[in-house]
């Protein structure tokens, strides 16, 4: 029984609690690991807008946008369709975000 269940335990996949445990803080290193990526801080980082190869990356559950130079968000985003959750204030975004938010939830 004992190695019944070790063998369960060693099937899980490893990337089932990556997201919770790892966050990646750059565009760059997140492109090279899409599979891996569950979460994306990009917060703090200046950014003027998101670039569009954010979309591509699928498992996506967590976006961190927050505290850059935004003014708005490109529809690439609709494509996430994992998204739980997008921070993205303290940005200069206008209100076409609020038409945005309410297509993504």
């Amino acid at each position: 029984m004992f190695i019944f269940l070790l063998c369960l335990l060693l099937s899980v996949p490893a990337y089932a609690e990556d997201w919770q445990a790892e966050t990646f803080h750059t565009l760059h290193t997140a492109l090279k690991h899409k599979d891996l990526v569950y979460k994306l801080n990009l917060s703090y980082q200046k950014h003027k807008f998101i670039d569009s190869k954010v979309s591509s990356i699928k498992n996506l559950v967590s976006l961190d946008i927050s505290n850059n130079n935004l003014t708005n968000l490109s529809h690439d985003l609709e494509e996430l369709t994992n998204l739980e959750v997008l921070n993205a204030h303290n940005n200069k975004i206008n209100s076409n975000f609020i038409n945005f938010a309410k297509c993504i939830i």
